[in-house]
């Protein structure tokens, strides 16, 4: 006989995102030394998604319900992207 198979809940997406993101220069810098924006990759929980911003956090915590290490990029740098589904 076989088994049911359970039903899997939604949990959330996963995304990997590759963006353009503002740097900063610390001390004296020449005008050739300026680096400008830099390319940054990300591989997270997808926590929250507006018209505007992707909000990505790199963990969660189950017993006070909140998410940690958490990163707002803007869509507009935004230069590569893809979502996996995440069921439980």
């Amino acid at each position: 006989m076989k088994k049911k198979k359970k039903n899997k809940k939604f949990i959330v997406d996963m995304v990997y995102i590759v963006w353009d993101d503002a740097s900063y220069e610390d001390g004296n810098c020449n005008l050739d030394d300026l680096s400008g924006l830099v390319e940054c990759w990300i591989l997270g929980w997808l926590v929250k998604e507006t018209a505007d911003v992707m909000t990505i956090a790199l963990e969660y915590q189950p017993d006070t319900e909140s998410w940690r290490h958490v990163c707002h990029i803007p869509k507009s740098q935004i230069k590569k992207m893809k979502k996996a589904p995440i069921y439980a």
